[in-house]
Formats: structure tokens, sequence, C-alpha cells
């Protein structure tokens, strides 16, 4: 029995899981008990750290998986040195590093050419400037069909709530600067992502 996590979906987890066994002395090692219970192996696909409060528990997260028997199998764009790179307070996240590097093997498998890149630049994928803004709202509007997009609001993590400009059929739009001038946590992305919108 393994678990699988795409676009490591175990690291939106903690916080929530945390949430859940409030009130326990130690949430981290009974959710290292339960996942356990289900699986020896663990499956994370695209391992990133860029999040300060995963960062901050990964170490005792995974101390607990490891001391329960769980093998880890992960994906990352990342070397294990390269982890939570020039994030904040990184000094503490070394020591996951180093249990890392202990616990698991790390293989190296490079490719000279990123297809993802080069087929998003072929479609004209950057778009800058507000001059696509007709365009951006042209194309949600295809991708939407008959549906009428409205303002909505959706929960992402802990409760934590984020304003969705318009949303219809599965799909969302947003200015850039909603997205990216404001102060959100990693989190807040992946909970906006796994929503479906009316």
């Amino acid at each position: 029995m393994f678990l699988r996590y795409p676009d490591c979906g175990l690291m939106r987890e903690p916080l929530q899981w945390l949430q859940m066994h409030k009130g326990v002395a130690n949430p981290l090692e009974v959710v290292a008990g339960e996942i356990s219970d289900e699986s020896i192996l663990l499956c994370l696909d695209e391992f990133m750290v860029n999040d300060v409060a995963d960062a901050l528990i990964l170490n005792c997260r995974f101390g607990h998986l490891f001391s329960e028997g769980v093998v880890l199998d992960s994906t990352s764009n990342r070397a294990p040195d390269n982890l939570y790179e020039g994030g904040l307070q990184r000094d503490l996240f070394l020591q996951f590093i180093a249990t890392l590097k202990d616990r698991c093997i790390a293989h190296a498998i490079g490719s000279s050419t990123d297809y993802r890149k080069m087929t998003n630049a072929e479609q004209g994928f950057y778009l800058i400037g507000h001059k696509y803004s007709g365009f951006l709202k042209q194309k949600f509007q295809q991708i939407i069909g008959e549906g009428t997009p409205f303002p909505q609001v959706v929960e992402v993590v802990m409760g934590r709530q984020l304003q969705v400009p318009l949303g219809a059929n599965g799909c969302a739009y947003f200015p850039f600067e909603e997205l990216c001038d404001r102060p959100l946590l990693a989190a807040d992305y992946f909970g906006l992502f796994s929503k479906s919108f009316i």
C-alpha cells in the first residue's frame, strides 16, 4: 500500500492536520501514525518548500514518519541541499536537509532541454502588460463558454478566504496584481488552485 501526493499535496495539509488534532500533546506524531497505518511508502511528486511554516516543521514531521518505518520516494526540481534556498530562517531548516540526506538517496536526472518552457514560449505564453487585458478576458470567456462569471469568495486554508474577481465553469479570472502584489501564502495558492469555481 502506498500514498501518492501529486504536486506535493502533503505539503499543503500539515496546518489542516494540526488544526484537526488541536489539543493533542504531539499532533505531528499522531498524523505520522495515521499515515503509517495506511502505507509504508509515501510518494511525493514535485517536492518543494517555499513556505516558512512548512520549512519549520518538516524535520519533526518527517522524523516521525521515518521512525514509523515510512519510506519516502519523491521527485523534485531541486537537489536536497538547494531546498528552501534563500528562505526565511533557513538555518532552522538545515537539520531537515541532513535528515533527508541521511534517510534517502538522491539521483540527479538531468536534461539540457526543458520542454515545458519551449512549448509555452512557442505558444505566446507570456502576455505582459495591460495591453493584453482585453485579450485575456476574451480567452477567459471562450474557456467558460455560456457561463456567466461572477465574483466569488473561496476558503483556501484554515478558514482563510480569498476574493475571486470572476469565476464560472471551473475557471477563475484574476488580474496579475490580485495574485502577485498581495501577501499570500504558498498554501493560499495551493488552496485556490484546488477549488472548483461555479
